[in-house]
């Protein structure tokens, strides 16, 4: 089902926002997190991430326009990047050397 149509043909459709979504996530956790937990604390990443999601969650059901709802889709990547790295790197903090249960517990759930 497309969501935009132009004159010309092109379509822009559910799949295109959702890809952006994933791209953006792949982007955060593969390597835009580790750039930033270089230079900033996990929990200043963690709340800018969480204030971007509310952010773009909020705007994204607000309005329906396709190509803003393309960066919305983003932002919400982004967070989830964010909470995912930031997660497991934590969890691996409390782990104790030697032990590796914590992170295959939260990968379980």
């Amino acid at each position: 089902m497309a969501l935009f149509q132009r004159k010309g043909g092109f379509i822009l459709s559910e799949r295109w926002l959702f890809q952006n979504g994933t791209a953006a996530f792949f982007a955060q956790t593969m390597h835009l997190n580790g750039f930033l937990l270089q230079r900033f604390p996990p929990r200043l990443i963690m709340v800018i991430g969480l204030v971007i999601g509310a952010f773009s969650m909020a705007l994204f059901v607000r309005w329906p326009s396709p190509w803003l709802n393309l960066l919305l889709n983003l932002g919400i990547g982004l967070c989830q990047g964010a909470i995912e790295v930031v997660t497991d790197l934590e969890v691996i903090h409390m782990e104790q050397k030697g032990q590796s249960r914590l992170i295959g517990l939260r990968l379980r759930s």
